[in-house]
């Protein structure tokens, strides 16, 4: 029997034990196809036997009476020998050796990024083997690059099954933060105000260095059926730098409904975040905040998502205020491992200062690409510009911006210290003002290890 047709036959998500005493029962290798009796064991031998050591063509073409599986349905040509790599693969999941069989497919996966059976494959041996949050990582990229409706339906009964499974969670993150202009200083030496030019104090300038960031985070969920859940996170974190007046903890606590339908899904949260900064300028963050994400046929995903909260500076009545933002996006899957998301946003900010009430607009791109080899790649643009509502202190103007923003991201799966994958985030940001002091340019990057428990 096709794979391709084994994947469809998913009646329902059975929970972990019988997905697993299923498996043992009837050495299938699709332990959730129970209308099917006959095992795949003959095909797979059979597909191993006839590529042989070199894998060559010839030697597949002529295994032509064997039962025909996804390698062969699937536009992504794979070749032969990480379809030799796959069947070991599902040989050795039938068997139970997941450790075994993930390795191979994760060399499968690296050498076709493009293949989503092999991937699919790989999801649901994490997930047998119960490393939840990397079968949940696949199997959401599975859900937003496969066109089948049926497969991504399943790909949902397979979240559904992890979430039943892993009520309670939490992470650990290292990283490593260095800046060329921490404080967002200016290399202006004047500052044009109403009683002539000004020098511009050095405390304005721009002040380099190197953070360090410890975290953890965690969560609780409850499913109240197959389609909405309750989410409760929570996050602490501290930054330390040489310079003490940029040091910070930060705590964060969250709780999300979510609801997913077949071609849209939607969430409502609310939140609350403290920083405590070690100059003093402690700020509180509350507010709420909606999403909304729908599917446009099998390629397309359109969201949206609106923030209202309010920002409470202490001891500084003038900067506090409320504020909204907006953010539309559409995102497109050229590929099974390239996809790319388009948007623009609006925000506006009210504080109890004039002055620096603001709207502002931006327009963003962004391409994501996981490369043949086990690199992951993000290249993104942001451009915008914010209008003040008021006369600037010591000015003749309101203050006006234009700005833009590089950011770029890498990850290789290959690359792993002690059970953690670094990921490396650089952004490049320039801020373009009327007003002097907001006149600058910025470098930061972060090198940080996550692990989830």
């Amino acid at each position: 029997m096709p794979a391709a047709l084994i994947w469809r036959c998913w009646p329902h998500s059975p929970d972990l034990n019988t997905l697993e005493t299923t498996m043992t029962k009837t050495g299938m290798t699709q332990p959730f196809c129970f209308g099917v009796k006959t095992p795949l064991w003959a095909a797979l031998i059979g597909a191993v036997a006839a590529l042989g050591p070199m894998g060559s063509a010839a030697k597949a073409e002529g295994a032509s009476a064997a039962p025909r599986n996804d390698a062969q349905a699937e536009p992504v040509r794979i070749s032969p020998e990480n379809r030799r790599l796959l069947a070991l693969a599902l040989i050795q999941k039938a068997q139970g050796n997941f450790d075994e069989a993930i390795k191979l497919l994760r060399q499968g996966y690296r050498n076709n990024p493009d293949s989503l059976m092999i991937r699919r494959e790989l999801a649901l041996a994490l997930l047998l083997n119960k490393n939840f949050a990397s079968a949940k990582y696949h199997f959401d990229a599975l859900e937003n690059a496969d066109p089948d409706a049926e497969l991504r339906a399943a790909y949902k009964n397979f979240n559904n099954i992890i979430r039943r499974n892993r009520k309670l969670g939490f992470g650990v993150q290292f990283a490593i933060l260095p800046s060329t202009n921490l404080n967002q200083g200016t290399s202006n030496s004047h500052f044009d105000s109403t009683a002539g030019q000004v020098l511009i104090d050095k405390n304005a300038k721009p002040i380099s260095g190197v953070g360090v960031k410890l975290g953890v985070s965690g969560y609780f969920q409850h499913m109240f059926d197959a389609q909405s859940r309750v989410v409760a996170d929570w996050r602490i974190s501290r930054e330390l730098y040489k310079h003490k007046q940029f040091n910070s903890t930060s705590g964060l606590l969250s709780l999300t409904y979510q609801r997913a339908a077949d071609q849209f899904d939607w969430s409502i949260s609310t939140y609350a975040q403290n920083v405590w900064r070690e100059q003093g300028t402690d700020k509180l963050v509350y507010g709420a905040r909606g999403d909304l994400s729908l599917r446009l046929g099998d390629k397309k995903r359109l969201s949206f998502s609106l923030d209202l909260g309010r920002d409470q500076y202490k001891g500084n009545p003038q900067a506090s205020g409320n504020f909204a933002i907006f953010n539309t996006a559409l995102s497109y899957q050229l590929s099974p491992s390239m996809s790319i998301t388009s948007g623009f946003g609006l925000e506006g900010s009210r504080p109890s200062a004039k002055y620096a009430q603001y709207n502002a607009a931006k327009a963003f791109v962004d391409v994501s690409k996981y490369w043949k080899g086990g690199l992951s790649t993000s290249l993104g643009l942001e451009i915008g510009a914010r209008k003040y509502a008021d006369t600037y202190p010591n000015t003749t103007s309101a203050r006006s911006d234009k700005f833009y923003k590089l950011n770029l991201s890498l990850q290789n799966d290959n690359i792993s210290l002690g059970g953690f994958t670094p990921r490396v985030d650089c952004s490049y940001k320039k801020n373009i003002s009327n007003v002097a002091y907001f006149d600058y340019g910025t470098t930061n990057c972060g090198i940080s290890f996550s692990r989830s428990f």
